[in-house]
This record gives C-alpha cells, structure tokens and sequence, in this order.
C-alpha cells in the first residue's frame, strides 16, 4: 500500500538517529538542529491543524443527522492533524539552507523528497506542501460536512 509505506518512511525520517556529534563542529550541531526544527514545525502545525478539525467538528456537531456524519466527526481532526504535519514539514524543508540539504543530516530528508538537486527539492516541496495539505483539508470538510 503506497499511503502506508509513505506514511512509514516519513516518521523514518522525523525519527532517524542524529549522527554522533563532535562538540566542535557547528555546522553538524546547526544541521542536527534544523533537523529537529524540522519536526518539531510539523508537529506544530499538526497541533494547529487538530485543534481546527476539533473546532470544525464541534462546529457541525450541532447539526449530525446519522451516525455516519459522527463517525466523520472523529475522522475530520485526524486528517486535519495529518495534513498540518505534512504542511509543517514542507514548509520548514523548502527554506532549510542549502547546505543541510546537502549534508548528512538533510540526507534522508532528500530522500523523501525524492531528488538530490536543491533547488528541485524546493520546488517540490512546495507543490507538496500545497497540493497533499489542500485535498486532505478538502475532504476533511467534506466529512465534516456529511458530503462523503
């Protein structure tokens, strides 16, 4: 299943060993930072995105009819939540320095992004940013909704 092995790879990613660190290196210490900002800004927004799929469900609530549209309700902050990481993550890897990227602590995240060129990671995690986070809060609506 493609969604799972995505999904799979980029928590790989997030939660991959930092190198060890020799203290005297700052660009390695700056690197395994920016790693972890990287996360964290997922995490950030994937915060951010729960607590609208809450407030979105709770909104709509007032209004459910059967128990498919509750059901939904569950779903709609979950999916919020996940497109919040995913928009986190894009964001924070499309103004990451040029040099993380191409070190060994941007390594796996070029990986993921699925190129070695710089400048075409950037372009693509725009896209990604925009293109997987606005189908995702789309339906999550559209469940919030009762339209699916």
């Amino acid at each position: 299943m493609g969604l799972f092995r995505a999904v799979k790879q980029l928590v790989e990613t997030a939660n991959s060993p930092p190198l060890t660190l020799d203290p005297d290196d700052a660009e390695a210490i700056r690197h395994s930072r920016y790693h972890r900002r990287i996360v964290l800004v997922g995490c950030g927004f994937a915060i951010l995105g729960v607590m609208v799929g809450l407030f979105t469900s709770a909104v709509v609530a007032s209004d459910v009819k059967s128990a498919k549209d509750v059901k939904g309700l569950f779903l709609v902050p979950v999916m919020y939540g996940a497109g919040g990481f995913v928009f986190g993550m894009a964001l924070t890897c499309l103004v990451a320095p040029g040099s993380f990227l191409t070190g060994p602590f941007g390594g796996p995240w070029m990986k993921l992004i699925g190129t070695r060129n710089v400048a075409f990671a950037r372009v693509v995690c725009l896209l990604f940013g925009l293109l997987v986070t606005a189908p995702v809060v789309g339906v999550g609506l559209q469940i919030a909704h009762g339209i699916l």
